[in-house]
């Protein structure tokens, strides 16, 4: 039995999985260094804005759900991570989703819950994904250069700026 399959089965056993964190691809929201609780979780219970653990190659992976799409019953989940404003994208199907994060805090610490459950926070890397969607669908083919630098620049620094904010929280 392989790491993630012994993950799943904790999760199915136990109703959750404590595992320790590592990577940038979730900052500020998780980082290095802290202790992650994944839940079980049905899949239609997942909502946009909740951070949700999947399979990825031979990895337990974490970015937040920027989009539920539904087709003929089967689910699956556009993901983004908080740190990656262009680009990051990932599209988990219904059967790679091991369950939801909903709590983390660092391993020397009381175990107090330090998630930020702001909404105003939660929606702005909702409100990223979502733009880089659409620039990434529909505007990058057919804007000139100049303009796709300007809109990236312009990202780039309320996101840089957004991520000072919510860094000293």
């Amino acid at each position: 039995m392989n790491s993630i399959e012994l993950v799943r089965e904790a999760v199915i056993a136990n109703g959750k999985v404590i595992l320790p964190f590592s990577g940038k691809s979730m900052y500020p929201t998780l980082k290095d260094a802290m202790v992650v609780t994944i839940s079980r979780i049905l899949p239609e219970s997942i909502r946009i804005a909740d951070i949700i653990a999947y399979q990825e190659n031979d990895q337990v992976a974490a970015h937040r759900v920027i989009k539920i799409k539904r087709d003929n019953g089967a689910i699956s989940f556009i993901t983004k991570g908080d740190n990656q404003p262009f680009g990051g994208i990932a599209e988990v199907r219904q059967k790679d989703l091991i369950g939801r994060i909903n709590c983390a805090f660092y391993a020397d610490s009381d175990g107090k819950n330090i998630l930020n459950e702001n909404i105003i926070f939660r929606l702005f890397y909702v409100g990223l994904g979502r733009i880089y969607l659409f620039y990434r669908k529909a505007l990058r083919d057919h804007m000139p250069d100049s303009l796709r630098l300007f809109l990236k620049t312009l990202v780039g620094n309320i996101y840089c700026c957004f991520q000072g904010c919510s860094s000293k929280g």
